[in-house]
């Protein structure tokens, strides 16, 4: 699947953040002419030039994607700097986390604008280029299992990871006749992520129980759910979100904590006649 990206023009937007630039780098090292994007250029940059240190082909272009000046100005760069655009993939993000009594306007305001605009700026524009080149191309967006999987301060996340979800599915509807797909990609916890200092020892213990895996993934698993939804093994995948959570998101394993068989710990005699 890697080699199909040799010669492949790839814009990332939200590179400084660590899936956005785990994403940049992988289609880079397999051979893509990639944009990476960020509002905030520290780690993006200092990404590029260890790209470029590798003989990979890379370029950066500061841009906030809530902007529509800034976007028409990473879109016309990108063109001229890469040749084209055949995938685009939007990474950006804000988090934002605390009940609904507490959050406040401007973070709320901040989430949705950087959770939805991409959608009307970038995938528009992109589109529009597209439509009227007579050419096809692949959309991916980062969602997060937040978008189906609430829990007590997640409303900004969660809200705005659910708008993630159906404007995939809306625009897979109105692209799909041009031949443009659009998909996005719900990662569960990985293993970088779980070291990040904002959540809690005792956070991380309780979701690990709730993967039936038992692990953390790694960005290499999620970079791979991109690559699927990039390539041509991909091309019939419309309007999707798929899930990389190690299945998180299918049940609740830790209600198993005794050892004992289901049958005993979901009400049922397992020794009853007929049972």
């Amino acid at each position: 699947m890697v080699h199909e990206f040799q010669d492949t023009s790839v814009l990332v937007v939200g590179a400084s953040g660590l899936m956005g630039g785990e994403i940049a780098a992988a289609f880079a090292r397999a051979g893509a002419r990639v944009m990476l994007s960020d509002i905030d250029g520290s780690g993006a940059e200092g990404r590029v030039e260890e790209l470029r240190g590798e003989g990979c082909d890379v370029a950066f272009h500061r841009a906030d994607v809530t902007d529509a000046a800034d976007v028409h100005d990473l879109l016309r760069h990108t063109l001229e700097a890469l040749g084209g655009i055949d995938v685009v993939v939007n990474a950006a993000d804000v988090r934002v986390f605390g009940p609904a009594v507490d959050v406040r306007e401007e973070r709320w305001k901040a989430k949705i604008e950087v959770a939805f605009k991409p959608f009307f700026l970038l995938f528009g524009g992109v589109a529009r280029h597209w439509i009227e080149e007579g050419r096809t191309g692949r959309m991916i967006s980062i969602s997060s299992t937040e978008s189906t999987i609430p829990y007590p301060g997640s409303v900004a996340e969660s809200a705005a990871k659910a708008g993630v979800d159906i404007l995939t599915r809306v625009m897979a509807c109105e692209l799909g006749p041009s031949g443009i797909t659009v998909n996005a990609i719900a990662p569960g916890m990985t293993r970088k992520r779980q070291e990040d200092p904002g959540f809690s020892a005792e956070y991380i213990e309780s979701y690990m129980h709730h993967i039936p895996l038992g692990r953390a993934g790694e960005e290499r698993e999620i970079v791979d759910a991109v690559f699927f939804l990039a390539s041509s093994a991909g091309s019939y995948v419309n309007g999707q979100t798929l899930v990389v959570d190690g299945g998180y998101s299918a049940g609740i394993p830790a209600l198993q904590v005794s050892g004992e068989p289901p049958t005993q710990w979901l009400g049922f005699d397992r020794d009853r006649e007929g049972v």
